[in-house]
């Protein structure tokens, strides 16, 4: 156990190392539904609690999943990637994170005033990575308890870490990790020339469980979980109109807001989940 609480320490002050300040924490069971959910843990509360936490996962068969919260950083999860492209960006990414056999994700780490969800989309799709990655993760050191996995459970692991390692725009350019503007552009074009309707929305609640907490601490981030769950939407295939119609229905902030939060919303969202 002891070199289990040191890997998850180790992970969180890698997190830390970049200015990640405080944690969401949610506790999930082997079906992957919600136990628990505690926002905005801070960094010295996580680490006093991460033995308990542990010995009560494994004895419940429990997930222990973590959201790291930064002010100036930005971080992008690039979520179940081969191990190939995991090593390739083993120099420009903060951390590797083996969930399971054959799973992998690699962190990367922006200045805030230097992020752009396009750039984080072109990442994720130069590295084949999930594009609707909700930014938290399985903590090392803990078990991922999936029925699947029954009864040999895997035990997440970091990779690598580089301690404090951020990145830029222009590097990941220059590393030629966001591949060409023209194509995505032609990426764009073939798919709306092939369009097919997607049977069905992404998960809402899921986008605002995942959300950072807002300016003031009291609640999930709604902008936040908006934009990704129009983004997502957009991913998926569903056009920009019908992406706003159903906001309007799901979002408190934009019942608040009104018609023109909804249009901006989706239509910057779409714009970029498809560039």
């Amino acid at each position: 156990m002891l070199e289990r609480i040191a890997a998850a320490n180790t992970m969180i002050e890698t997190f830390a190392s970049v200015g990640a300040h405080a944690f969401d924490l949610t506790i999930t069971n082997i079906d992957g539904q919600k136990v628990s959910f505690r926002r905005a843990v801070p960094l010295v509360g996580m680490q006093r609690i991460l033995q308990y936490q542990l010995a009560s996962a494994d004895k419940n068969c429990n997930n222990i999943v973590i959201r790291p919260i930064a002010h100036a950083s930005s971080f992008v999860q690039c979520d179940d990637i081969h191990e190939q492209r995991l090593m390739a960006v083993r120099d420009t990414a903060l951390l590797g994170i083996c969930t399971s056999p054959g799973n992998y994700q690699a962190w990367f780490v922006l200045p805030i005033e230097d992020f752009e969800v396009a750039t984080a989309r072109r990442l994720r799709k130069h590295l084949e990575a999930d594009i609707s990655a909700s930014g938290a993760t399985r903590l090392a050191g803990s078990y991922n308890f999936k029925q699947k996995y029954d009864p040999s459970f895997p035990m997440v692991a970091t990779t690598y870490m580089n301690v404090g390692r951020t990145t830029t725009k222009r590097e990941l350019e220059q590393r030629q990790l966001l591949g060409s503007s023209s194509q995505y552009d032609a990426r764009s074009a073939n798919r709306s020339n092939s369009f097919r309707r997607p049977k069905r929305w992404p998960d809402y609640q899921r986008c605002i469980d995942g959300a950072p907490t807002n300016s003031d601490g009291s609640g999930p981030d709604v902008s936040r979980a908006d934009w990704v769950w129009c983004m997502t939407a957009a991913s998926w295939g569903w056009p920009e109109n019908e992406i706003a119609q159903q906001l309007k229905l799901l979002s408190s902030k934009a019942r608040e807001n009104g018609e023109r939060y909804v249009a901006l919303t989706a239509s910057k969202a779409t714009k970029a989940a498809l560039h």
